[in-house]
């Protein structure tokens, strides 16, 4: 693919090329330079930056963008799947213009277990303490200056009580971040999510997942779905169907369809594509699913929706495997211990009508869920009525 004509007047300012998706593995050309070392990028689901800055010319550009999305045995995903690799440009490319200093990550949240405590912090893309960043929720009544650290980083804590985030009434806060530089503004719900033996818990009270899963199809043509619009028509069609949850299946979604079904009221789950046959033993392939997740994380990690992080999808059974998975599943509690984490599970067994679920993930996990076919690959549609199942954990379960 080729980006022609890209204007660039001279300019105070850093430049970042910022890709929300392309697969599989991708690598760029700019203004006749070749840089293709310092911007390949693996993994075809999570967005990506490069700072081009110093590749650029005044005046007119061109970049060349090279994308494979040819399966490989070692990747992430591997050779047999599912769904439909779209190769190519599939979601927005865009050039951004930020300062020299800039707030590059953020985080905002109730403090896990607490309803009158927002925490979270702000970092700048450079180590340099005194960086001033004023927090502003107009409708809490806060705006607050913070003050970064040597590590460019300003932690916080403020005592307020903000209204909760629930499908019934999915309240978002406008927010908004700024130094004398730049002003980021973000729409933030709060809320809590937690288990109690078989129960799931939104904001201390018991709540039943009624979903559907969702692959990145557009509703009205062939290719992915990747817009605003397509947004609204497969999570309106969730709706429709009296859908308090979606799983977004099997890879991170685009960031329209995340923000949408926040502002709908629509809990998700969201997933890497660690699925069926992964070269458990690899250790480039477990690098590349954690980094894919790492990604998955920081994009979404605002969004109250996401109540799920699945770390795979019906993986056969192996100790490579376990020790595959149960690292990722540690990694994402270390990382963001304020969601549950769950994978879909593979049936274990058949008899007498009942399905049976027994996997050695069952202590790394909050969520026992796991695919049941009946009608497809065996059964019928009327045994969905007498179906029973055993699983042998005292948690949630969750059969899609």
């Amino acid at each position: 693919h080729c980006i022609n004509n890209v204007p660039f007047p001279k300019q105070q300012t850093r430049r970042l090329l910022h890709q929300n998706w392309l697969l599989f593995r991708n690598q760029y050309q700019c203004v006749d330079r070749l840089f293709l070392q310092q911007v390949a990028h693996i993994g075809g689901y999570t967005p990506f930056n490069f700072d081009i800055t110093d590749k650029i010319k005044d005046g007119s550009n061109f970049i060349i963008v090279r994308v494979n999305n040819k399966r490989i045995p070692e990747g992430v995903l591997t050779v047999n799947a599912d769904w439909w690799n779209y190769g190519g440009i599939t979601r927005e490319v865009l050039i951004v213009d930020v300062p020299e200093l800039f707030i590059n990550d953020y985080l905002i949240q109730l403090e896990k277990g607490k309803y009158d405590n927002i925490s979270g912090s702000v970092r700048v893309n450079q180590q340099i303490a005194g960086k001033s960043i004023v927090l502003d929720i107009p409708e809490l009544k806060i705006k607050r200056t913070l003050a970064t650290d040597g590590q460019g980083i300003a932690s916080f804590t403020i005592k307020v009580k903000p209204e909760l985030w629930s499908p019934e009434k999915p309240k978002l806060y406008d927010v908004s971040l700024s130094s004398d530089e730049e002003k980021i503004n973000d729409k933030i719900g709060f809320r809590q999510i937690e288990t109690a033996g078989k129960e799931i818990r939104l904001n201390g009270k018991k709540t039943f997942l009624r979903g559907i899963c969702i692959h990145e199809e557009a509703p009205f043509r062939q290719g992915r779905a990747w817009s605003p619009d397509d947004a609204k028509v497969l999570l309106g069609w969730a709706k429709e169907l009296g859908c308090n949850f979606v799983r977004l299946a099997h890879y991170p979604h685009n960031e329209y369809i995340v923000r949408e079904a926040e502002r709908l009221g629509l809990m998700v789950w969201s997933e890497i594509p660690v699925y069926w046959t992964i070269h458990w033993g690899n250790p480039d392939t477990y690098t590349n699913a954690q980094k894919q997740l790492n990604d998955m994380i920081d994009r979404d990690k605002n969004r109250c929706n996401i109540i799920i992080w699945s770390v795979a999808n019906e993986t056969p059974h192996s100790e490579a495997r376990d020790l595959f998975l149960s690292k990722l599943a540690k990694f994402v509690r270390e990382k963001d211990n304020t969601r549950l984490i769950s994978m879909a599970m593979e049936v274990t067994g058949i008899a007498n009508n009942t399905s049976k679920v027994e996997d050695n993930m069952n202590k790394y996990v909050d969520i026992i869920s796991f695919n049941n076919y009946l009608g497809w690959y065996g059964g019928t549609i009327n045994d969905l009525k007498t179906r029973q199942w055993e699983i042998p954990y005292d948690k949630p379960f969750f059969c899609q």
